[in-house]
């Protein structure tokens, strides 16, 4: 059950601190992914967070996107989603701040404790069967300890 668990906090690092700060928060999740955010959707909602605080991107992205407003976009997702709204963001010059594609490298230097990092490395590579976005996909490696590591 680690994966379900895990699925939501990788959405609430970001849910959490926008709603502390006063914002709303649009969120989507994947296709591909399982049905947590929208679970914690309807369990926000009875915790007493407001209705639509929370919000579907299909019922109000476009409204973000043009509302004079709204000055900073940030997105977390796929760079195809993430092209769509960098150029819809263009038409007002909004600033943008966006992850895309799952990028996670692991930089590994020589003070570690190497056989507790190389277990964990392990363990974040092949967590959910190397499909969360948090995978590493890039591992850097401090020249003095790349025999020994690898």
């Amino acid at each position: 059950m680690q994966q379900s668990h895990h699925g939501i906090f990788l959405f609430q690092w970001w849910l959490e601190p926008a709603l502390a700060a006063g914002c709303t928060v649009v969120l989507k999740p994947a296709e591909q992914t399982p049905i947590s955010a929208i679970e914690f959707f309807k369990l926000a909602e009875k915790a007493g967070v407001p209705k639509g605080v929370i919000g579907n991107p299909k019922e109000i992205g476009d409204v973000l996107l043009e509302d004079k407003r709204i000055r900073k976009i940030t997105f977390t997702g796929s760079t195809e989603v993430g092209k769509l709204l960098y150029k819809k963001a263009a038409n007002q010059v909004k600033r943008v701040s966006m992850e895309l594609g799952g990028h996670a490298p692991i930089i590994v230097f020589e003070d570690c404790d190497l056989e507790s990092t190389v277990n964990q490395v392990v363990r974040s590579k092949f967590n959910n069967t190397g499909q969360t976005c948090v995978c590493p996909n890039r591992i850097c490696v401090q020249e003095s300890i790349k025999d020994t590591f690898y």
